[in-house]
């Protein structure tokens, strides 16, 4: 998101640019923009954890792209 030389159609919103600023979310944005990998192993441990408090996914299957 910082990275002025990104695409300029891409869309960004003044949300997507405060988690840059913001010192709660800036050192994941900055990970995260660094590390898909690292996003994503994220994102397992806290899907698995949703899952296990019961939370329901649409469609169960998952959606592939």
């Amino acid at each position: 998101m910082p990275d002025e030389s990104s695409d300029e159609e891409l869309l960004k919103l003044t949300s997507d640019r405060v988690v840059f600023k913001d010192p709660g979310f800036k050192p994941f944005a900055e990970k995260f923009a660094a590390s898909q990998d690292d996003f994503f192993a994220s994102y397992k441990v806290a899907h698995k954890k949703l899952s296990e408090l019961g939370s329901k996914f649409d469609p169960e299957e998952g959606i592939t792209i």
